[in-house]
């Protein structure tokens, strides 16, 4: 559990770290006139360059709570959250403040209480790296020019294949909570944009449905197109929920479709070797192994 919290307190000072933010204020979302509710105070001294010929002193008020934002206030705070040297330690705080809150919340799920049973080590350490997987392929995706719109998220994250996964090697109510868990941590890694969160939870829960009963392998293919069809489902209802063009970003559909396609293939390739390393077995192999035919049976 501390393993997984320094690493995803990593990508979270990374996400911070290159964030145009200042005082938890995303810089894109302060404007000229705009009236601020807090005192911003600059931590470190920037010098004057030339792509924004402003000097910022430490210890300089930038802005004053109740005061409009002035011309030249904006260009500092603009200088002062572009600037590498400037982390937004307060984003940075919240962040982790906001991953132990999870962390928190993963205890009690996957406790005896909610669950029904102990997890054990092996199903914790596995979802924990499902969860670094998905928390940093969101944080460094937005973070690229080709995956920045919270529509194109859902081509790299393998959310899918993460629930089925877990599913059908430990249940359905572990997989689901799982995926309350990653879509909570993807919210964060996103800069709390609510698409990506309410993807990733829509497509989550639905992989975690569609393995429900599954017995052969080969219904897996099956499964795998029923996701490439509800991919590209919940990106167009997303996009009308929040008033987005359904042409824009067509590449999104067959990105999303192909994602959830290659999920099912995935969960095909790496579910004999995870059965190995974690020492169980899922369905699947319960039923080769029932198989009358199987040399093992005779």
């Amino acid at each position: 559990m501390i393993v997984t919290y320094l690493a995803v307190a990593f990508f979270a000072f990374v996400r911070t770290a290159t964030s145009n933010t200042v005082s938890s204020f995303n810089i894109n979302k302060l404007e000229v006139g705009q009236v601020v509710t807090v005192t911003i105070v600059a931590s470190k001294s920037l010098p004057a360059d030339y792509d924004n010929p402003v000097s910022v002193e430490k210890g300089e008020k930038i802005t004053k709570e109740g005061f409009p934002i002035t011309e030249e206030q904006y260009a500092k705070l603009k200088k002062m959250a572009e600037s590498p040297a400037y982390v937004d330690y307060r984003a940075l705080a919240d962040s982790l403040l906001y991953i132990a809150m999870i962390a928190l919340l993963a205890g009690f799920l996957f406790s005896s209480v909610c669950l029904g049973h102990k997890a054990e080590v092996r199903e914790m350490v596995l979802m924990s790296v499902f969860f670094v997987l998905v928390y940093g392929l969101t944080t460094f995706s937005l973070k690229t020019p080709a995956f920045s719109s919270p529509y194109m998220l859902g081509i790299i994250v393998p959310s899918a294949f993460c629930a089925m996964i877990i599913a059908i090697l430990f249940g359905q109510l572990d997989a689901v909570f799982f995926s309350v868990v990653a879509s909570l941590g993807v919210l964060n890694a996103s800069g709390f944009e609510l698409v990506p969160m309410l993807y990733t939870v829509a497509i989550m829960l639905s992989a975690t449905r569609i393995v429900r009963g599954i017995q052969r392998r080969m219904d897996l293919v099956v499964a795998s197109v029923l996701l490439s069809v509800l991919n590209v489902a919940f990106i167009m209802l997303l996009k009308v929920m929040f008033n987005d063009s359904l042409g824009h970003e067509m590449i999104a559909y067959a990105g999303v479709a192909f994602n959830g396609f290659f999920s099912g293939i995935l969960v095909l390739g790496f579910l004999t070797p995870l059965e190995m390393i974690l020492n169980t077995a899922s369905v699947f192999r319960l039923m080769d192994l029932s198989d009358l035919n199987n040399p093992t049976m005779k």
